[in-house]
């Protein structure tokens, strides 16, 4: 959730800086934003740490897998979904009403989807966890 929160205070600078203005209605995109950012990247962070599992040491550097660095991009395009479609909405239909009401529907979904995939990644994980476990574990010296 807190890279959703940078997702979103980023969201909130461009705006500041392009536009020169923060006013309630940002404010309320930027939280509506928000809502579909941690629900997307709660669905992906679970689907990559189950099909992707890695070791992780304290104050070390970790490499990412080939596969799993190349699809870091597409997820991240897929973030820009929900307040892109928001925007170009509101821009063609010029209405702000259409633009958040978009942008609501977008984390309605967003959070359908979190709550359709959460039991389907639990039984993947209880599946592949001692898989997951062994990539995991402490090495023994």
């Amino acid at each position: 959730s807190i890279v959703a929160l940078l997702f979103s205070i980023a969201l909130l600078v461009i705006n500041a800086i392009v536009f020169r203005d923060i006013k309630l209605e940002t404010l309320l995109f930027v939280s509506l934003s928000f809502i579909s950012f941690a629900a997307l990247m709660s669905v992906i962070g679970n689907w990559f740490s189950i099909s992707f599992p890695r070791r992780m040491q304290f104050g070390k550097r970790l490499n990412v897998s080939g596969v799993a660095g190349l699809l870091l991009i597409p997820a991240i395009l897929l973030l820009t979904i929900p307040p892109l479609s928001a925007t170009v909405a509101g821009y063609y239909m010029e209405s702000l009403l259409v633009e958040y009401g978009v942008l609501a529907v977008c984390a309605a979904v967003s959070i359908g989807l979190y709550f359709v995939l959460i039991n389907f990644q639990g039984r993947s994980l209880q599946r592949r966890e001692i898989d997951i476990l062994e990539v995991v574990k402490e090495p023994m010296d």
